[in-house]
């Protein structure tokens, strides 16, 4: 979660983003992280120099796996 909507809320993106910055470095130098179908592309910005983020996305292979099926709804609860 990148924003708080109502009191009492805690925006946990930024507090994960700060954990996993504190990952030491791969040997071969930053720490990359891959995060799938990310919400809002700026979380990617939340870094710190020690890791590297990469965005990817799913929604290929879930397409192709549910290829061909009968009476399927997908429903996206943040619209």
């Amino acid at each position: 979660m990148e924003r708080v909507q109502q009191e009492g809320e805690i925006a946990t993106a930024k507090t994960l983003m700060r954990i996993l910055s504190a990952t030491p470095p791969a040997r071969s130098g930053q720490t990359l992280f891959y995060i799938f179908d990310i919400h809002d592309i700026h979380e990617r910005f939340y870094g710190s120099d020690n890791v590297l983020i990469k965005l990817e996305t799913l929604i290929p292979l879930l397409k192709k796996r549910l290829d061909g099926t009968q009476n399927l709804a997908i429903a996206f609860p943040d619209e």
